[in-house]
């Protein structure tokens, strides 16, 4: 139904569903987990990545992949989580959905080796030891969103009111419109205020998973993993003209970007290595 929709359509609704239902989809999770089926939210994650087909690994057909995972869990102190491939038209990555499902597309697989797909799926479970702390945010989040638009709307609809024992029909039309308009221009303001603190957040999360995984797998496969995307991301932009593009857009994209640059991660992962490289000399 999703593949049938009209691209811009299919946007709203997984943007939609990204901000509002996704946060309280995850609580449920945590407390009704399904492990032999893919769920309503891990379909509407894996939707966002042009997934086509999602399964729950199989123990046969999967056993490489379910090994690693075993493997990592048990170096990580983890519980080991729910792993669900995919195979899907767009770009091919892996990622944490949940506080205990990975995900994994089939090229992303079949493009790594057995290190850097070690390091990739290390990656993704460190993001469950600090995932209720993210989940708790999200929902904090959504309600701090969505009170302040229903907040400025019934304000509006309050002032508004009017004052006459039997108001006209205008009255009434003027004070509805005006608590709609409220809660309209309540929507930019709340998304900036609220987007630019998650995406920080959510980057020093991504810096955070790096490190842990660099400690389990080694800090030179993570960094071949990043080095390997960068690549790719170079490669693709040869392919396809370079679009002109606000020096302003770049600027706010900044702010809200909820993963750091790849060369941002290296560096990091590069100090990190230098600092274990020094206490180990002392």
């Amino acid at each position: 139904m999703m593949d049938a929709m009209n691209p811009k359509l299919r946007t709203a609704l997984l943007t939609i569903s990204r901000e509002v239902f996704e946060p309280f989809l995850a609580l449920k999770e945590l407390v009704f987990p399904e492990p032999h089926r893919v769920t309503l939210l891990e379909k509407l994650a894996l939707a966002r990545k042009g997934a086509i087909e999602a399964h729950v690994a199989d123990p046969i057909k999967d056993a490489e992949v379910i090994g690693f995972i075993h493997e990592l869990s048990e170096k990580m102190h983890l519980k080991t989580p729910k792993i669900v491939l995919y195979h899907s038209d767009t770009k091919q990555q892996a990622m944490h959905i949940n506080n205990n499902t990975v995900a994994l597309g089939y090229q992303k697989i079949a493009n790594s080796t057995p290190d850097e797909l070690r390091a990739t799926i290390a990656h993704e479970l460190a993001h469950q030891h600090d995932n209720s702390v993210s989940l708790a945010v999200s929902i904090g989040r959504v309600i701090l969103d969505w009170g302040v638009k229903i907040g400025c709307c019934v304000l509006a609809h309050h002032v508004l009111k009017p004052t006459d024992a039997h108001p006209s029909m205008f009255d009434k039309i003027k004070q509805n419109v005006a608590s709609i308009f409220a809660f309209a221009c309540a929507g930019p303001l709340t998304q900036v205020a609220t987007e630019a603190p998650y995406a920080a957040f959510r980057r020093q999360q991504e810096l955070n998973a790096d490190a842990t995984a660099g400690k389990v797998v080694g800090y030179d496969a993570m960094e071949s993993v990043l080095e390997k995307k960068i690549a790719r991301d170079q490669a693709e932009a040869t392919e396809h003209l370079p679009t002109t593009r606000k020096k302003w857009v770049e600027h706010i994209e900044h702010y809200i970007r909820t993963h750091p640059s790849f060369e941002t991660r290296i560096a990091a992962l590069e100090t990190l290595e230098e600092q274990e490289k020094h206490k180990a000399q002392r």
